[in-house]
């Protein structure tokens, strides 16, 4: 009796243990995506800002160029004044008097256009260090982002080690007694069924790793193993709904459910649809939401019946592709 209740002791301190890590991790999921969110935010501000400041410097473009070209006009209508004042002189032969009005007109030239070149650098000057700055910003924002989004996928990411064994699912109490208690109804004490129930489930939490690849071959072919476990978590094509033995693989290969792990294929860990989230009622409950959703919206007893008790993957139309029609005789 004291070794059940320190066997039932363990599984409840594996269930507790399996909750509060996914409350956590739930909360660590959703303070990472508040930040994710919050850096997002940051990078759209960043581009406003950087809209705003592209149409500022495009506008101060605009203005200094229609001040280039205003004191263009000045300068040519200057020059051609000059010119014009510097023939007359010129040709009344007062020389001295014409190079000291070009010097002026060069001068009042210089002294106009010095302000516009000045506006420029300035206007140049600011655009490197808006640059300069924009860059940085950007650098470090996008490290953050990346940093988030790469811890992010690291929690969500499909690994496989000895932990994943504890992610044992809530509904076990309710659908295991209905694979063993056929055994109490064939005359076995409650113990013994306890007690196989306890070795299987401990029997299984080491097959859950990657470090080891495969046992010697007639292991292999009798127990299973962490390569045939692989493959029954994997959401490759070729492995779905393999595997289903939880100490001896013998039962697969005899009703033709057993798939070996191809070296070829790697496993890819999963379900078909990757969830997106660590909310743990979701987790736990989506599958049945989606066969509910299923059979609700089937149009027929017999779809809805088939939605819910059918193989996985099951739909009317492969129903219906898979039956197959006698070929007509033909006659001779």
């Amino acid at each position: 009796m004291n070794i059940w209740l320190i066997v039932v002791a363990a599984l409840v301190g594996l269930a507790l243990g399996y909750l509060v890590s996914s409350v956590r991790a739930a909360r660590r999921a959703q303070q990472l995506h508040g930040e994710l969110e919050a850096a997002r935010a940051r990078l759209s501000s960043e581009a406003d800002l950087r809209a705003r400041t592209a149409e500022l410097l495009a506008h101060s473009e605009a203005q200094v160029r229609a001040a280039v070209e205003s004191a263009s006009r000045l300068a040519l209508d200057a020059n051609s004044e000059t010119f014009l004042k510097l023939a007359r002189e010129v040709f009344g032969r007062d020389q001295a008097a014409a190079s000291a009005t070009l010097k002026e007109r060069e001068v009042a030239i210089a002294q106009l256009v010095e302000p516009i070149k000045a506006a420029l650098a300035k206007q140049e000057e600011q655009s490197q260090a808006l640059e300069r700055e924009r860059r940085e910003s950007v650098g470090k924002l996008s490290g953050q982002l990346e940093s988030l989004v790469n811890v992010q996928a690291l929690l969500q990411r499909e690994t496989r080690n000895l932990s994943t064994a504890l992610r044992q699912p809530w509904f076990t109490p309710v659908t295991g007694p209905v694979f063993w208690l056929p055994l109490a109804l064939l005359g076995y004490p409650p113990y013994m069924i306890l007690t196989a129930e306890a070795l299987s489930l401990i029997y299984q939490f080491w097959i859950h790793t990657e470090v080891v690849r495969r046992l010697p071959a007639p292991l292999e072919w009798l127990l299973n193993t962490p390569s045939h476990h692989r493959v029954h978590h994997g959401k490759n094509i070729a492995y779905l709904d393999r595997n289903h033995g939880g100490v001896l693989i013998l039962w697969d290969r005899l009703l033709g459910t057993f798939a070996p792990e191809d070296e070829r294929e790697p496993v890819r860990y999963g379900i078909t649809h990757d969830l997106t989230t660590f909310n743990p009622l979701k987790i736990a409950l989506h599958e049945f939401v989606s066969v509910a959703r299923d059979a609700w919206c089937a149009g027929s007893l017999k779809a809805s019946l088939g939605y819910i008790f059918a193989p996985p993957g099951w739909t009317p139309a492969v129903a219906a592709a898979s039956v197959t029609t006698e070929p007509e005789a033909v006659a001779v």
